[in-house]
């Protein structure tokens, strides 16, 4: 349902796309994903809490995309391999 490669930017990180048979499973499973959500998370939150959350989170995901972790490096390139004889 997805397909994995080595990250170009940071050599920790893999990247991860989703193919269109896990875009399929996605459609089918969602709606009640959305509800079980509702139901356990958000049902005993009022308006004012929704946003706040939404608000802290934002400034945490805005924060996390601006000051990327010391160790990020970008991927080396890999060097191709030598046969080697004995």
């Amino acid at each position: 349902m997805v397909t994995r490669a080595p990250s170009v930017d940071d050599e920790r990180g893999t990247t991860v796309t989703i193919t269109e048979q896990g875009r399929d499973t996605l459609t089918n499973v969602f709606p009640g994903h959305i509800a079980v959500l509702d139901e356990l998370l958000f049902e005993p939150l009022t308006r004012g809490d929704v946003e706040a959350l939404a608000e802290v989170l934002g400034r945490l995901r805005d924060h996390m995309r601006s000051a990327p972790p010391r160790s990020a490096a970008r991927r080396r390139k890999a060097s191709r391999p030598t046969a080697h004889c004995l």
